[in-house]
């Protein structure tokens, strides 16, 4: 499977979310990477084996030189992300979200 980057670059460790065309209907034995609203869509139903996320906290972070994480003000996106990710899991397997500062 390749999976194109409209943006034409490799996505940093924290993007503001990078735009992904999977250009192959074939997912076996494949990690995709990318916004969750924009590929989970193009997956079919009970398609995937896992989905690991690590989403941001909901909590405005700032680190001390100003940078921010993409979509960490607003919880919009958090309903329609975790419904795909229902929708393309295969039945019994497994989502495993990081969430929470300890």
């Amino acid at each position: 499977m390749r999976i194109r980057n409209l943006a034409g670059r490799v996505p940093p460790l924290f993007p503001p979310f990078s735009l992904f065309v999977l250009t192959t209907t074939s997912f076996v034995d494949q990690v995709i990477s990318g916004d969750c609203l924009t590929v989970l869509p193009q997956l079919p139903d009970a398609s995937v084996d896992l989905v690991l996320t690590d989403p941001p906290y909901l909590v405005r972070y700032q680190s001390r030189d100003g940078r921010r994480v993409a979509n960490d003000d607003t919880d919009a996106w958090l309903v329609p992300a975790f419904v795909q990710a229902y929708r393309v899991l295969r039945c019994g397997r497994f989502c495993v979200s990081f969430c929470g500062f300890t």
